[in-house]
């Protein structure tokens, strides 16, 4: 069954997916003043089959002068931290 599901999903253009956002937000809002073409400026579909992650800025290239989390590494509760690139 998961994967007919799969399919359809990867079958479905996004214009439907956003057809049909557009209209259930409406549908739930509308009564708030929700109005979909002055409301959404934009609609990001991710078909992930599973927990999708956005991270924080930095997390890739570091800030404020501090390495990534990806370049740090623990040695354990005893040792300096790591770093590798």
């Amino acid at each position: 069954m998961g994967s007919v599901k799969k399919r359809q999903q990867d079958a479905t253009p996004f214009r439907d997916y956003e057809r049909q956002i557009r209209q259930q937000f409406t549908e739930i809002f509308a009564r708030s003043g929700f109005d979909a073409g002055r409301d959404i400026a934009g609609i990001i579909l991710n078909r992930w089959g599973h927990a999708y992650l956005s991270p924080a800025p930095g997390f890739f290239f570091g800030r404020d002068g501090k390495p990534a989390p990806s370049q740090y590494r623990s040695c354990g509760s005893d040792g300096p931290p790591l770093f590798h690139s």
